[in-house]
């Protein structure tokens, strides 16, 4: 199993997804179509965050990419994005964010920056640092709550 991008029917590359080679047909499947019908049986509601330094540029295109793609495989996971600062709060993701987005048919302009809070740690199942310096933010503003 590996994590590729691939292309879509019209000839562009489509985000990163969960792929894998069928050898029989020899074809590459991604995995969160093939088995939509059965993914809401097999994985249990989550709750996931995002977090990177402003909450506008990374961590909300990583909000919507996984929103979407949970969506179109039937699951029923909450996905949020949060930043290590407090520079954007409460602005919309970076207009270029937006457009990346767009191009994949992704709408996130509905989305407002906020700041990462040490309660995170105890609403979400996952949280996803979109870089190394983003963790030890993440540390500093938790303290006692990250472990």
């Amino acid at each position: 199993m590996s994590y590729e991008r691939r292309k879509a029917a019209t000839g562009q590359y489509v985000p990163y997804s969960i792929a894998t080679y069928n050898y029989k047909s020899k074809k590459q499947v991604d995995l969160l179509t093939a088995y939509s019908s059965q993914l809401n049986t097999t994985f249990a509601p989550m709750k996931i965050l995002m977090v990177c330094l402003g909450n506008i540029c990374r961590s909300p295109l990583a909000e919507g990419i996984l929103q979407h793609k949970t969506f179109k495989a039937g699951l029923t996971w909450s996905v949020e994005s949060a930043g290590t600062n407090g520079y954007h709060t409460g602005e919309p993701p970076h207009r270029l964010s937006q457009k990346v987005a767009r191009q994949y048919g992704i709408d996130i302009s509905k989305q407002r920056s906020r700041s990462f809070i040490p309660e995170d740690f105890e609403r979400f199942d996952k949280i996803y640092a979109m870089a190394e310096d983003v963790i030890q933010e993440m540390k500093w503003i938790a303290r006692q709550q990250f472990n």
